[in-house]
């Protein structure tokens, strides 16, 4: 009944922000073990995410908003719009996005399912890896390698900083298309 009871944490903690999902995926790999914990984590976070992408487009807006925060969704609906794959993929990969409310965006927006699926993959695979990496072996780290984990942490935290606030210049920056301009 484990791995059922793992993926019904990560789809809860999907569907509702405040449950941590780094502790989930960390449990997991604490339990199963780095190869057998990742291949769950990253399959159930994954499947998580898609059944989430789902429900927003069964669901729509009105739902979806009391999941999730409507001016939070709403902007980066807009600039998921207008950035694609590659942004899903960076709002998973970078720890700065509210990555459970860009499932729901991703499923109010323009993106098909197969691409957010590969978005949803690629950008969760890293973080997977290294929260697997923790739950498995975490309490065996010398001093220097949590050190150096923090330190990874610490740079990809600011240069996403630099990543997200260049994405949402960007966005920004681009006026919206009124009924007189077209």
């Amino acid at each position: 009944w484990g791995p059922i009871v793992l993926f019904g944490a990560q789809l809860l903690q999907v569907f509702f922000a405040f449950i941590p999902g780094h502790v989930v995926l960390i449990a997991g790999a604490y339990v199963y073990g780095f190869p057998l914990g990742l291949l769950f984590n990253i399959t159930f976070t994954v499947v998580a995410s898609q059944l989430a992408y789902y429900f927003a487009r069964w669901a729509g807006r009105p739902l979806v908003y009391r999941l999730a925060d409507k001016e939070t969704v709403d902007y980066w609906e807009r600039v998921a719009n207008q950035k694609g794959v590659l942004f899903f993929t960076i709002s998973f990969l970078l720890p700065i996005f509210p990555s459970d409310a860009m499932n729901f965006v991703a499923g109010l927006s323009g993106i098909g399912s197969r691409r957010f699926l590969v978005a949803n993959f690629f950008g969760r695979l890293p973080s997977a890896i290294m929260l697997s990496l923790i739950g498995a072996y975490g309490l065996a780290f010398s001093n220097l390698q949590w050190g150096l984990i923090i330190l990874a942490f610490v740079i990809f935290f600011i240069g996403g900083y630099f990543v997200v606030n260049r994405i949402k210049r960007s966005v920004d920056e681009e006026k919206p298309v009124t009924a007189e301009a077209e």
